[in-house]
């Protein structure tokens, strides 16, 4: 009965009208590109249709901005040291080719398993970061990551900056 009651009450389906309208604002809908599809969806490695452009560009996409801030974050803390270790250029390729690499490797999970997915954008760094902590595991598996923290007591009133270390293999351990 309280289905019935939201599905006929005229507010209700203005509100939802509005989230949707919303939603495709949000999408960045663009009547100039073919079907209305947005630049990163054109941009997106899709299984069904691998261009060499989208394996590379996918590698920049991001579903939403705490999709981002995770790969930043990781890529953040692994990312310098690997560089220093093996040098900007080599840390480049290394990058882009893992991150080509899990695409593939996912692209072809995809055909094999669901096939009618085949247009479902792959997006994300987040092969790419994983690559890369391999081969930080690999390179620099004695290292030891620092972290500084801000300890609150707020029983006590007190800020309390505090310092640590992890091993380099319990930091990768948190991505996964």
């Amino acid at each position: 009965q309280v289905t019935r009651a939201v599905a006929a009450n005229p507010e209700i389906e203005e509100l939802v009208q509005r989230l949707e309208q919303e939603q495709a604002d949000r999408l960045e809908l663009r009547p100039d590109l073919p079907s209305g599809e947005t630049l990163a969806y054109r941009l997106a490695f899709k299984a069904g249709q691998p261009t060499p452009l989208t394996a590379i560009a996918s590698l920049f996409l991001h579903v939403d901005p705490f999709h981002l801030l995770g790969n930043l974050i990781f890529l953040g803390v692994f990312g310098p040291p690997l560089e220093s270790r093996i040098g900007p250029a080599r840390f480049l390729i290394a990058y882009i080719g893992c991150g080509r690499l899990a695409s593939l490797v996912q692209a072809a999970w995809i055909l094999h398993a669901t096939p009618e997915l085949a247009s479902i954008p792959i997006i994300g760094a987040s092969g790419a970061i994983s690559g890369l902590m391999g081969i930080y595991l690999v390179r620099l598996y004695f290292s030891r990551l620092r972290f500084a923290s801000v300890t609150m007591l707020f029983f006590q009133g007190m800020v309390k900056p505090t310092r640590f270390t992890l091993p380099a293999a319990v930091g990768i351990g948190l991505w996964f």
